[in-house]
């Protein structure tokens, strides 16, 4: 869930709930909430094809996210193959004794 508290000037500051292991990573590699939330919402500006974020950063950034969720994609089906190979051997061996 997400809070916002009004600040006078031109900044609202506003909370959003991490999972751990966002929080993990964020603390680990010493990333900023704020900037990752604004290149977050850059991205999602670039996402949506608002001009203004048409910038060959984004679209690099696109293709990135776009391999990576492959990639992460093939990762959970080759995870899930090893744990049926797993379990069929684990079958296989008590048949065969």
């Amino acid at each position: 869930m997400e809070n916002q508290k009004n600040r006078p000037g031109a900044t609202k500051v506003t909370s959003v709930s991490l999972s751990k292991e966002f929080e993990n990573i964020v603390h680990e590699y010493g990333i900023s909430p704020t900037s990752a939330i604004r290149k977050g919402i850059a991205i999602e500006l670039f996402d949506k094809g608002i001009n203004r974020y048409q910038t060959d950063l984004n679209v690099a950034r696109a293709k990135f996210l776009e391999q990576f969720e492959k990639d992460m994609k093939t990762t959970e089906q080759l995870n899930n193959l090893k744990e049926q190979i797993q379990l069929l051997l684990t079958q296989l061996n008590k048949l065969t004794q």
